[in-house]
């Protein structure tokens, strides 16, 4: 296939801002077309102009890790290694003659070749320093601190997202009583964000639904009772589910297993279109609002 531009930097990547796909591009051959379904994973090289679609009567989710591959360029790495080392230097760091540049400026040809000659000599110098200073090994260090911090950022999100998966039901929201004892929230928003798919849930008693609290709206915003919005699509399946926990007070099922109360039910024909995540996002607003309980 082909690619507008080599390895392109952020700024010209075609497709976005202004600059358009070339008509040869759109035009050309296609390298890949494929489906993709739930679990696969595409690699897109850097530079490939690419579309995606899904079927009108399906929906679709997908999530895009985008890696800065740019950030680990040789260009990129030199830039930021000359820029670092000639900026640490005080002579480096004053203005340019103004009068370079600007003919208007030098009186006389001499004036301005003297002008020349001084900035070449200043050139000079700060090439030597840097044939000194930028080296092979400097870059290697360069980069290793770059991945030191990279994986030390990325380590510390999955590091608090395991925490959180695994130190669910321990770190629940919590009230104490009057009495002393804890009471731990089962329902309304700070409850919600303890929701995960591997969470047990049942459906709320009336004290509990009673406890939540309605969610306050703007100044300016019209009457509306409170409740679920659902997309007409997802609506039957996903309330189906909530009917049949509230049906049966004593039963608690996982997040991920939901579904399996209304699957071998024929009234729920839309039940493709719900994925895990559209259960997972529902939950939580079931939970947030006081509809369904964390079995804690």
């Amino acid at each position: 296939g082909n690619v507008p531009i080599a390895h392109p930097y952020p700024p010209e990547q075609v497709g976005k801002g202004n600059l358009d796909v070339p008509d040869t591009v759109l035009n050309g051959p296609t390298v890949i077309d494929t489906t993709l379904r739930q679990g696969d994973v595409l690699y897109m090289p850097r530079g490939y102009v690419h579309e995606a679609r899904t079927e009108s009567t399906q929906p679709s989710f997908h999530a895009t890790v985008a890696i800065a591959s740019h950030d680990w360029t040789l260009a990129g790495n030199v830039s930021e290694l000359v820029s670092r080392t000639l900026t640490s230097v005080p002579e480096f760091r004053v203005a340019v003659d103004r009068s370079i540049g600007r003919a208007a400026a030098a009186t006389t040809t001499s004036d301005q070749n003297g002008h020349l000659s001084s900035l070449q000599t200043q050139i000079d110098h700060a090439l030597d320093i840097i044939r000194e200073k930028v080296s092979a090994q400097q870059i290697a260090s360069q980069l290793s601190i770059k991945y030191r911090r990279q994986n030390d950022l990325s380590c510390a999100a999955r590091t608090e997202l395991i925490r959180e998966e695994t130190t669910e039901t321990v770190n629940m929201p919590s009230n104490t009583c009057n009495d002393g004892k804890v009471e731990v929230q089962v329902v309304g928003p700070e409850a919600s964000k303890r929701v995960f798919v591997g969470t047990v849930v049942r459906a709320s008693t009336d004290e509990e639904r009673a406890s939540v609290k309605p969610p306050q709206r703007p100044a300016n915003a019209g009457p509306s009772d409170r409740g679920l919005t659902v997309r007409e699509e997802t609506c039957l399946p996903l309330m189906t589910v909530v009917q049949r926990l509230k049906h049966d007070p004593n039963l608690k099922v996982k997040v991920s297993d939901l579904l399996s109360l209304i699957r071998d039910d024929t009234e729920t024909a839309s039940l493709g279109m719900v994925c895990a995540l559209s259960i997972l996002s529902f939950v939580r607003c079931c939970v947030e609002l006081g509809a369904v309980a964390i079995v804690s």
